[in-house]
């Protein structure tokens, strides 16, 4: 039978969105429908059986294409084997997840890991809805619908998941899973029946499918429902059906088919037994559903399904504007039923209706509550005190039902930055039910999030501040450890990790009492840059880290015992900044140097504590598109790896949405502007949005330090969702220096006065005190010699000796040795041979003497060895 022209272009829109493979030339309709053919055993009978025109199949947009987040995994995969002894590197991870291009709003909710569909189950392009498991021997896995099958992740270790496996299965966008023992239950719209997962041996890294099951009418199936007490499991929907109850005590891997009601249609439900009360004893469900497929009469319906082979109706509930009722949850007391309506989203916040059920003979509609976001409401649960909402585009609510007439939301991971708009993407469901406190929640796109809500149980803090130069013997530096309640800290898991580009490496951290430690990182050259983060784990097996998201980000610090200032620049005046550039869009709130006027996005006063300017991007216009604002040409030729530091505004004023392009963009050059590199892009922080944060960075390893060098700001707001404004003030460039001495290094060859020439020196390298002088012995008599310098220190054979020195040469006058064989140089350091040859504070240059020797035959000329200089103030 042909399939109908509307569902041709539906099911090649999702064969698309989902990566199926079809020709592309019209003129192969037979090649097109045989693929229609094959593409309905995967994905259109899910489409016709379950919802034909659900928004759901609509709204579908490709999954998530790049990383996710497993800081956990990776630090674990970065670690020695043997501890103290380097391991893989954390230079450049942060290009390794996906929280270093998207950021998540977020309140009061921290993310542990973050697994896009493709990571669980490569054949899958999406996931639907989620539930959880614990071992017998406590460990903890999430299970997650996905497009092709059910997967398995064990989060015990909540920061380094790992996918245990995946049981396949029909495609289908709806899948619903459920456990009850040492099983899980997975349900699907397509034509199944239930599949039934042994998960016995998952703690040995196996689950396999025990059986599936067939009895019980038509095989698609919405929702599987299991009252864990009395043990029957319960099919939801399915080709308009009501539910269906399966014996799961008789036998859980082939539960009989007992019992059913079809008087209308049931969505979701949830089936409780009665313990006490005036319904001790009774099987009650407290379901979601109505007539013509849930679409009207639509409401609550609670049945009593004690007889399974006479379920009856105790009472049908109704709510004001009803449009679609979804799924719902009672509240820990079974006195209120929390109903999400899924088209209930009209552009207004988000509602969850709250229906009096303590008579389950009375339904009463008592009040309603609402979000502070505008989405769809999808799945929610209750926990103690408080209710967890996945609300699609608005991602995970959490409120707060110490009062539960009126519960007040207190948190919120957005899982789709962009917009909160009522479509049907995002996050479709969670589970809090974990003993260690550990929330999941499934996303379509995005795959499975694992979070913690409320403050991190371990915190740090830095008494003393973070270094951006540590001393070149061995900075010490101490950290506050903070518990949220007392106890929450796994005493001895104290940890400093760093990597100086070879390798992490841990240590312990030092406790010196009163929740201070010390860490200590390992001595460095000036300007040698180290990575480091510190991290210790809660006594619920969670490693909470500083910075959070470490070992993808870390800190950073150059060595150096103190530094000089290269560029200072307060912007009270124009120093030469430049505005605008050839790809810039923005077409008002472009930048502008002054007292800036403020709003909800923009400062009302600049950084400097005695200044009134700043460089700002809104002058009674707000910020369309990307302005680029250039510094004046900056020399710092000479300079070893200096450190660049600015403070920065960016906000888009506390609104709810965010654009992913919103950004602050940072660029340096080192060529007057002919070619750009990207040093950090930087996103609207929303714990210190509002406010002056300072920046900071190293001069980019591997690119030449010249005197040609501009730094480059570009503000973009990407998309009409948010204001963005951005600010910039007090711009600073510092040149460390430390450890100031000089040392011999490379080879003397032998001469024909002696075993060589060699090069020491007096004096100090104080810049100062200018007192540096290079002494030269066993030299010829009476042979000439030239002193020179450079920045690079080698060893290469070259006429009878060894070049020592490496990059561009600067060379004194030329000398002849006493008749001592000696030969000195006072040098002058504030009369450099050359610009480019200039010492500065923390400047390390390299210096060697060549000179004449006829008397020994071959080339007839040598150089001494090399000297290493450092210098200081």
């Amino acid at each position: 039978m042909p399939i109908p022209h509307d569902k041709v272009h539906r099911c090649i829109r999702l064969a698309r969105i989902i990566g199926f493979a079809l020709p592309t030339q019209p003129k192969q309709p037979h090649a097109m429908h045989r693929s229609l053919a094959l593409l309905s055993a995967v994905t259109l009978a899910a489409v016709a059986l379950a919802h034909d025109d659900d928004p759901k199949i609509l709204h579908r947009l490709p999954p998530w294409s790049g990383p996710g987040h497993a800081p956990g995994s990776v630090l674990n995969n970065l670690l020695a084997t043997t501890p103290g002894t380097p391991g893989g590197t954390m230079f450049g991870l942060g290009d390794q997840t996906g929280t270093g291009s998207i950021t998540f709003p977020r309140k009061g909710v921290q993310l542990l890991s973050w697994l896009p569909p493709e990571w669980i189950d490569p054949n899958s392009k999406g996931a639907n809805d989620c539930w959880g498991y614990v071992s017998p021997s406590g460990r903890e896995y999430a299970i997650i619908g996905l497009q092709m099958g059910t997967g398995f992740v064990e989060i015990t270790d909540p920061s380094a998941p790992n996918v245990v496996g995946v049981i396949p299965n029909a495609g289908s966008l709806w899948r619903d899973i459920k456990t009850f023992g040492t099983y899980a239950y997975s349900v699907t719209e397509s034509a199944v029946g239930v599949q039934v997962i042994d998960l016995a041996q998952i703690d040995s890294g196996v689950v396999t499918l025990a059986n599936t099951v067939t009895t019980g009418g038509v095989l698609d199936t919405h929702n599987a429902i299991i009252d864990e007490v009395s043990g029957y499991l319960y099919r939801a929907g399915g080709t308009g059906r009501g539910l269906r109850a399966y014996d799961l005590n008789a036998d859980p891997v082939n539960p009989p088919f007992v019992g059913q009601w079809n008087g209308r249609y049931v969505h979701d439900a949830q089936v409780v037994t009665y313990t006490s009360g005036p319904y001790a004893g009774r099987q009650i469900a407290f379901c979601c559903g109505g007539l013509n497929n849930g679409s009207s009469m639509t409401g609550v319906i609670v049945l009593d399904v004690t007889s399974k082979s006479n379920m009856y109706v105790r009472d049908y509930g109704y709510y004001s504007n009803p449009a679609y009722s979804h799924q719902g949850w009672l509240s820990p007391d079974r006195q209120l039923f929390y109903v999400n309506d899924e088209k209930d989203g009209t552009g207004q916040k988000t509602r969850t209706i709250v229906m009096d059920v303590s008579d389950l003979s009375n339904l009463k509609h008592t009040t309603s509550f609402y979000s502070k976001a505008r989405a769809i409401s999808h799945n929610l649960y209750t926990k103690g005190n408080r209710i967890f909402e996945a609300n699609y585009r608005a991602g995970l609510r959490v409120f707060d039902s110490t009062n539960p007439l009126a519960p007040t939301e207190i948190g919120w991971f957005d899982t789709w930055p962009s917009d909160d708009a009522t479509r049907f993407n995002g996050l479709w469901s969670n589970y809090p039910y974990f003993p260690s406190g550990v929330v999941i929640g499934s996303d379509l796109e995005k795959g499975l999030f694992v979070w913690w809500i409320g403050k991190a149980l371990v915190s740090f803090s830095y008494p003393q501040g973070k270094p951006e130069l540590a001393a070149v013997a061995g900075e010490k530096i101490q950290i506050k450890l903070k518990e949220d309640t007392p106890g929450d800290l796994q005493v001895g898991s104290e940890r400093l990790y760093y990597d100086l580009g070879s390798g992490v490496i841990e240590a312990p951290l030092t406790a010196l009492g009163a929740g201070l430690y010390e860490a200590t990182l390992p001595e460095l050259d000036v300007s040698q840059e180290v990575r480091w983060f510190v991290g210790a784990r809660s006594t619920n097996g969670i490693l909470w880290t500083s910075p959070a998201e470490a070992p993808y980000s870390n800190w950073w610090a150059l060595g150096g015992d103190g530094a000089v200032s290269l560029f200072d620049d307060d912007i009270e005046q124009d120093q030469g900044w430049t505005v605008g550039s050839s790809t810039d869009t923005a077409l008002s709130g472009i930048w502008e140097r002054g007292d800036p006027p403020g709003s909800a996005a923009e400062p009302s006063e600049d950084h400097t504590p005695t200044g009134t300017d700043c460089w700002f991007t809104d002058a009674g216009a707000h910020l369309t598109g990307k302005t680029t604002l250039t510094s004046p040409l900056l020399d710092m030729s000479g300079s070893a790896r200096p450190i660049v530091r600015f403070w920065y505004w960016l906000s888009d004023g506390g609104g709810f949405f965010q654009d992913a392009k919103d950004h602050l963009t940072v660029r340096i050059s080192n060529d007057n502007g002919q070619t750009w590199q990207k040093v950090t892009r930087i996103k609207v922080n929303y714990v210190a949005a509002g406010d002056w944060i300072r920046h900071s960075f190293p001069y980019p390893e591997g690119l030449a330090v010249t005197n040609a060098v501009r730094l480059r700001l570009e503000a973009d707001d990407g998309g009409p969702q948010s204001e963005l404004e951005a600010a910039v003030d007090d711009v600073l460039v510092l040149q460390p220096w430390g450890g100031c001495d000089w040392q011999s290094y490379c080879v003397a060859a032998p001469n024909s006065a002696g075993s060589g020439a060699l090069i020491s020196a007096s004096g100090s390298t104080s810049l100062s005190a200018n007192n540096l002088v290079l002494d030269v012995s066993g030299l010829p008599v009476g042979q000439f010699g030239m002193f020179f310098y450079g920045s690079q220190a080698t060893q290469v054979p070259v006429m009878d000796g060894f070049l020592c020195v490496g990059g561009p040469l600067f060379r004194y006058p030329v000398q002849q040795a006493d008749p001592s064989g000696n030969m000195s140089l006072a040098i002058d350091l504030n009369t450099p041979v050359a610009q480019a040859g200039r010492v500065f504070i923390g400047s390390e240059w390299n210096y060697q003497l060549w000179y004449r020797d006829q008397a020994a035959g071959g080339a007839g000329s040598n150089f001494s060895d090399g000297l290493q200089v450092r210098f200081c103030p």
